[in-house]
Order: C-alpha cells, then sequence, then structure tokens
C-alpha cells in the first residue's frame, strides 16, 4: 500500500514539476515512477513464479512420494533441496521484503544470489527502522545460501505456503517482528 502512495506521489511531483517548467526535476521523478513500477512487477513475477512451483509440486505429490518427477526439464525428488534468496528495498519510511522464487540448490544460481545481495547491500538501509533490521538479516541469510528446504519439507506445508504467497494481508507491527525475529533465528 505504501508503495502505491510512494508512486502516486512521485506521478504528481512529476506532473508538477512538468507544467511550472522543471524539466530535470520532472526527469527525475519519471526514472523513480518506472524504476518503482519495474521493481514492483519483478517481485510479483517471483512471487507467481513461486506459486506455481507449489502448486506444481501439490499436483505431483503422488509421483514425488514414488520417487521423482521434472519440472521445467529439472528431476525434482523428495529430497531435492531448493532455496529462496531474500531482498529489501528501502526508501526512507518504506521498507519492502521480498523473496526469489524457489531455486534447486547447486544449480548455477549465482545471478539470483548476486542480484538478490546487491539490492538488499545498496538499496536496504535506507529505511528507519526496518531496512536498518531487516538489511543484514537478508543479508546474512542470503551468505548462508538462501532459505534452504528441501521439497518434502514443503510438501508438508504445502497448503500454508501457497496461502502465505497469494494472501494479501495487512501484518500488524507484533506479527512483523514475530517474523523477523523467526527468519532470524533460522
Amino acid at each position: 500500500m505504501l508503495i502505491i502512495l510512494v508512486v502516486l506521489a512521485c506521478i504528481v511531483g512529476f506532473f508538477w514539476n512538468l507544467f511550472h517548467g522543471n524539466f530535470a526535476d520532472a526527469g527525475v521523478l519519471f526514472a523513480l515512477v518506472a524504476i518503482l513500477v519495474f521493481f514492483a512487477r519483478w517481485v510479483g513475477k517471483e512471487k507467481e513464479r513461486s506459486v506455481e512451483f507449489l502448486t506444481w509440486i501439490k499436483e505431483k505429490q503422488e509421483d514425488l512420494k514414488k520417487g521423482w518427477a521434472v519440472y521445467r526439464g529439472q528431476r525434482i525428488t523428495i529430497n531435492t533441496e531448493v532455496t529462496q534468496y531474500l531482498g529489501c528495498i528501502s526508501f526512507i519510511i518504506m521498507t519492502s521484503r521480498f523473496r526469489s522464487r524457489f531455486l534447486i540448490v547447486g544449480n548455477g544460481n549465482a545471478l539470483e544470489w548476486c542480484l538478490f545481495s546487491g539490492l538488499t547491500f545498496w538499496f536496504g538501509w535506507w529505511g528507519f527502522p526496518w531496512g536498518l533490521i531487516f538489511t543484514p538479516q537478508a543479508l546474512y541469510r542470503n551468505l548462508r545460501g538462501g532459505r534452504r528446504q528441501k521439497v518434502g519439507a514443503l510438501l508438508a506445508n504445502i497448503d500454508a505456503e501457497i496461502e502465505n504467497l497469494t494472501a494479501r494481508k495487512t501484518k500488524s507491527l507484533s506479527s512483523i517482528l514475530e517474523t523477523a525475529k523467526a527468519e532470524a533465528r533460522a
């Protein structure tokens, strides 16, 4: 919700500067809006691909329990380890945390690791207070290989994982703190 307000404020600022002849300021605000929209769309695509993978696991659970199944040309078993890298981007009072799609461990994920860790390192710190809290957590988790788990563990909590990714819920401060503590411990 906050990102929408920031985008709207930047759009209003863009038109105000444009009509008042401040073309450089308008250009900067236009670029900021473009970056925020691109970022929001990218994070949405990562979430869609995670839901797609979880839905596939749910549909193929019998095949996985019997041995294996093929997902996008990759052989997946109950013991296949997957990971998600964490990211954090902040802008003064707005901090956004996000995860990558599920990636198979040992399958050349260096680009995703660099992308999520780099975005977090350069743009995670700039929000108060959450940027200063969530950025070190995300960097530490990424340095340890991301949020790793086996497909069997995902299968055990598949409905909760899908619900977590598809639900649009407003979180209270206490639930944000509890989530941050749980991720720090894991």
